[in-house]
């Protein structure tokens, strides 16, 4: 489980891209955002493909409600 390097929370969302990411882009690196504190950081592509998945369900479930 990946954690924020900041406050340790484990409650990440993918970041907005911005035009100095292009490079971390090509090293396979995408932004995050921790929704506690809000630091931005850069994880792999796999495991921001999973944060980007569990929000997309988190987003379901809470529709259905």
């Amino acid at each position: 489980m990946l954690v924020c390097s900041y406050c340790g929370a484990s409650k990440l969302r993918l970041s907005r891209f911005r035009s100095k990411d292009l490079f971390k882009l090509i090293l396979l690196k995408r932004p995050v955002r921790c929704r506690l504190c809000d630091k931005r950081a850069y994880t792999t592509l796999l495991t921001a493909w999973k944060i980007g998945r569990d929000d997309e369900a988190r987003h379901r479930d809470q529709r259905q409600q």
